[in-house]
C-alpha cells in the first residue's frame, strides 16, 4: 500500500541550504484506541526519569493497525483497535 498524497498547507524556509518546514494535511488520520477511547502511551525505565512517548495517531491506516495489533499481543487483550478521524 502506497502512502497517501498529502496536501501541503504551509511551508517556511529554515536555513539557506534549502531546508524547509512543511505543514501537511492528510484526508484522514487513524488513531489507536482502547475501549473506543483515545490513548497515549509511554515507555520508562525504572532508574531513568525521562519517559518516551510513542505515536498513537497515524496518516496511514496500516501503521495504526500494526500498532493496535502490537498492543493487543503485548497486553494479551483484544480491546485495542483503530478509529478514523476525518
Amino acid at each position: 500500500m502506497a502512502k497517501p498524497n498529502l496536501v501541503v498547507v504551509l511551508e517556511s524556509p529554515i536555513n539557506e541550504f534549502g531546508l524547509k518546514y512543511s505543514v501537511l494535511m492528510p484526508k484522514s488520520m487513524w488513531l489507536v484506541v482502547y475501549n473506543n477511547k483515545p490513548i497515549v502511551t509511554k515507555t520508562q525505565q525504572e532508574f531513568n526519569i525521562e519517559a518516551k512517548y510513542q505515536r498513537t495517531c497515524f496518516a496511514q491506516k496500516g501503521s495504526a493497525e500494526n500498532m493496535a495489533n502490537k498492543f493487543n499481543k503485548m497486553f494479551n487483550t483484544t480491546e485495542f483497535s483503530i478509529r478514523e478521524i476525518t
